[in-house]
Formats: C-alpha cells, sequence, structure tokens
C-alpha cells in the first residue's frame, strides 16, 4: 500500500511544470561530484540479476545468447575461432561465457561502469550454464571458471569502465568479427561516435547485431514520448553524468551506421507506439524528433543486423 502511495505522489508531482527537470538535474550534478572525487559511479544501471533467482537469471541468459542467433540469422557453427565484441554485458557474463562454449577465440566485454553485481549469484548462474552444456562446450566453459568467484585464463576479457567511444584506444590494434549489444545503444553518449568506433573495431565483412530499447525508461512521466519534449541541452544537463538514454531514434541510428560503411542486412521492430500516442504529443516535441515522421516515432524498439563494408 505505501509503495502504491508513493507511486501516486511522485505521479502528482511529476505533473508540476519543472520538477522533472530539476530532479534530474540535481542527480545528475551529485553523480557527477561522486565520480570526480571517486567516490564511485552510478552502477546500478544495468543491473538485470539483482532481483531475480537463479533459474530465473540463467533463462534470461540463454534467452539473450539464443537471440543472436535467432534474429541473427547465424548459424552457432560461424562463431568457432571467432573474436567476439560484447558491449555492455552488464552484471553478468553468462553471454560471454557460452559465447566460449561454442569455440570463439575470445569475447572481449566492455562497459562504461562496473556494474554492481553478486559475486555469489554470478557464480551460481555461470556454474548453472556450465553444467547444462554438451560436453564439448563443458568443457571449453569450465576452463574460465576460477575458484574464487572470478573468470580465468584468456578467453572472456572484461574490461569495466571503458564506453565504446572510447573503445578503440582502449583496445589497439585488437579487431573483431563480431560485435553484440542488448539494451545498450539507447545509453551511450553519442550513437555517431559509438558506430564510428564500431567500424574501427570490427573487421572487413564482419557483423553486428543489436537489440535497442528504444522506449521512455522513466516510469512517472506521462506519456511515453514525453522525453523528446525536452531540448537537447537541457537533456545534457539531466543525463551527462549518468546512464540515461540518449533519446536516439531509428532514423538517427540508420544514418549513422551508413554513415559508416554498414549495410543493414535485416531490421525488426520489437515495440511499437500507435500513431495517436505520437500524434498526441507531437505539437511539444523539440527538434531533430520535430522534423520526424509519425512512424519513425512509433518505433519504441528493434533488432539490427548490419554488416561492414
Amino acid at each position: 500500500m505505501n509503495q502504491v502511495h508513493d507511486k501516486s505522489i511522485k505521479k502528482r508531482l511529476a505533473a508540476l511544470p519543472g520538477v522533472i527537470p530539476l530532479v534530474r538535474i540535481f542527480k545528475n550534478v551529485y553523480w557527477g561530484l561522486r565520480h570526480r572525487l571517486r567516490l564511485g559511479t552510478y552502477n546500478l544501471d544495468g543491473v538485470t540479476h539483482l532481483h531475480k533467482g537463479v533459474t530465473e537469471s540463467v533463462a534470461y541468459v540463454v534467452t539473450v545468447f539464443e537471440d543472436y542467433f535467432k534474429f541473427g540469422s547465424i548459424e552457432k557453427q560461424a562463431f568457432e575461432e571467432k573474436d567476439i565484441l560484447e558491449i555492455g554485458p552488464g552484471d553478468s557474463l553468462g553471454v560471454a561465457l557460452m559465447m566460449v562454449g561454442l569455440g570463439v577465440k575470445q569475447v572481449v566485454c566492455i562497459d562504461r561502469f562496473f556494474t554492481y553485481r553478486d559475486p555469489d549469484k554470478e557464480y551460481a548462474i555461470l556454474a548453472a550454464l556450465v553444467e547444462a552444456a554438451p560436453p564439448l562446450a563443458k568443457e571449453r566453459m569450465n576452463r574460465c571458471l576460477g575458484n574464487n568467484y572470478g573468470i580465468v585464463g584468456d578467453a572472456i576479457r572484461y574490461l569495466p569502465d571503458v564506453p565504446i567511444e572510447e573503445a578503440v584506444a582502449a583496445l589497439g590494434e585488437v579487431r573483431f568479427d563480431y560485435i553484440i549489444s542488448r539494451a545498450v545503444l539507447e545509453h551511450v553518449y553519442d550513437i555517431e561516435e559509438t558506430y564510428a568506433c564500431c567500424r574501427k573495431l570490427i573487421r572487413d565483412g564482419g557483423r553486428m547485431i543489436h537489440k535497442v530499447d528504444l522506449h521512455n525508461h522513466s516510469s512517472i512521466e506521462l506519456h511515453p514520448l514525453q522525453f523528446l519534449t525536452y531540448s537537447e541541452g537541457l537533456w545534457r544537463l539531466m543525463s551527462s553524468n549518468i546512464s540515461r538514454v540518449n533519446r536516439c531514434r531509428w532514423p538517427q541510428h540508420r544514418a549513422a551506421l551508413e554513415k559508416n560503411r554498414f549495410v543493414i542486412e535485416k531490421f525488426e521492430p520489437t515495440k511499437m507506439l500507435s500513431l495517436s500516442e505520437v500524434q498526441s504529443i507531437r505539437s511539444r516535441l523539440r527538434s531533430p524528433f520535430l522534423e520526424m515522421t509519425d512512424e519513425d516515432l512509433s518505433l519504441n524498439g528493434f533488432f539490427v543486423v548490419c554488416r561492414a563494408v
């Protein structure tokens, strides 16, 4: 009852003009100061497994893993002896471990922040994935698990505090055959620089598979596209130090991909708003969203598969 009451109060406060930007600016400044004073970064973003049981977490990891092949239309054998870059693994390296089971050469996992994780639960998730794997995959995966709850060996490299925009400098001459991510690219600071860095990191002919969630992550705003009514400058004041969504819509992703010599092989919407929802807020939208079509704005998530040329 108290949670419902608290949410109702937040909804009423959020309806007051200026309250949402003011609260978010304060939060953004607070986390910026923490970062500068080395008191920790905003590391609860990307936490998926904190409130899940081990069985539920394992099922989630398997779903994420399988989706790359389902939507990518790629046979699992194609990953054997390949180099993989996973952007934003969050609080589990389960997907990377399953990739090792396929016989990949190496999986490099980068994250903007070190995401909070429960080491006991993480080890239980990884151990359960190993236990469920076929014999050859199990043997490969087992070699990655240490006795101190950590990943050992060179098959998986985990590099926190490396945003994708800085990955070229951090990784040096390393190049990849596949770059994958799930619910990450909506959080990067600069979508054009992100795809430019991906192009530098991927080999010619390499493929990327990304699932991107474009929806408004706020639960208190009154309209699903309300976050597109803030100016670019105000949004930076609200989000520059934390992992708030970047608001880039599909036309911006498409243009950045094509600019950086990626050919889109497959595109599949995953979430849609109704056109009436878009039209009900259109007059309040800011540029560049105001210039986009209703159809483009109604797209609230997608899978994209593309090839570097």
